[in-house]
């Protein structure tokens, strides 16, 4: 069973992604760019309220080793957090599932199924995996074992 912080942490990534989703407009893969980065933003925000040893989090694709935020046919976000407590990390890595099923209920609930479907000819794959991937701590190894050789976008400092 959830934890009263687990509650309010899906709420308002909830919340948070239900507002940036009614502002998609169908036409192009910048557009769902711009959505990825500001979702990526507001997840940011919302975590570095609970959680107070975070160094910083960054949105990246680590899965193809570009540093960029353009959309490689798929929704994924990927947030690398960096952390000192070995206890944030571990209660971080138990949030990525909450996470990700709020961004996707935020989807279906505010997304027609045209709209959609029409999202879809932009891409090769749709919500049936994990949208929002959480790589805690290991940054610097992800990297190397990547191949990235240019910092993540920051998105969080404390």
């Amino acid at each position: 069973m959830p934890t009263s912080v687990e509650k309010q942490i899906w709420y308002e990534v909830f919340d948070e992604a239900s507002k940036i989703f009614r502002s998609i407009r169908m036409g192009s893969g910048e557009e769902w760019g711009r959505i990825k980065v500001s979702l990526a933003a507001k997840i940011a925000r919302i975590l570095a309220k609970y959680f107070h040893t975070i160094d910083y989090i960054a949105l990246s694709d680590l899965s193809g080793g570009e540093c960029d935020t353009s959309v490689n046919g798929s929704f994924d976000i990927d947030l690398v957090i960096k952390v000192r407590s070995p206890a944030e990390a571990y209660a971080l890595s138990t949030l990525e599932e909450i996470i990700d099923n709020a961004v996707k209920e935020a989807f279906f609930t505010t997304v027609s199924y045209e709209g959609y479907r029409r999202l879809l000819e932009h891409y090769q794959r749709g919500l049936k995996h994990n949208v929002v991937e959480m790589h805690i701590n290991d940054v610097y190894a992800l990297r190397l074992s990547k191949g990235i050789e240019c910092p993540p976008i920051e998105l969080y400092k404390s």
